[in-house]
């Protein structure tokens, strides 16, 4: 049995697992993960700390400034020196709807995708759950030390 906290193994309770290094009476137990772990620095952690809200209207704010700018510049510095014609105009309006039409297509079936994803994690949690309910009840019919022990367990599991 392990300490929550330290994740040493308590005195008197002898459970050995793969990965665990002996020191003394107690086991300090390492991952994998840890043996050759680089502390990465820490870059941009506080954003996730901001609420959501807050986070959304920054985002919208910047895309907005970046799309305004880009727009601005192209208007002012490239736009002048291609000299398009109203020619021009009729087949980039063609173009523009056959493109946007492409585009709803596209989003369309991404969101049809998201809906039946969402859908098939829903029915996968329900089916889940039936079963560890069901499991709980038919623990009911084992004897009384282990029929705590498995319960707590799935307690721990849930």
């Amino acid at each position: 049995m392990t300490d929550d906290i330290t994740g040493t193994v308590l005195p008197g309770k002898e459970k050995v697992r793969a990965g665990s290094a002996v020191s003394g009476q107690h086991r300090k137990l390492t991952f994998p993960c840890e043996i050759n772990a680089v502390e990465q620095p820490v870059m941009f952690d506080f954003l996730f700390d901001l609420p959501l809200v807050v986070v959304g209207a920054a985002i919208l704010i910047l895309l907005c400034a970046f799309s305004l700018g880009g727009l601005a510049i192209f208007s002012r510095y490239i736009l002048p020196r291609l000299k398009l014609g109203p020619e021009e105009s009729v087949f980039t309006g063609a173009m523009m709807q056959a493109i946007m039409v492409f585009y709803g297509l596209a989003v369309a079936l991404i969101a049809v995708s998201v809906w039946q994803t969402y859908t098939d994690a829903a029915a996968t949690i329900s089916r889940e759950s039936t079963a560890i309910g069901v499991l709980y009840r038919q623990m009911s019919g084992y004897p009384e030390p282990l029929r705590s022990e498995l319960r707590q367990e799935l307690r721990e599991y849930v």
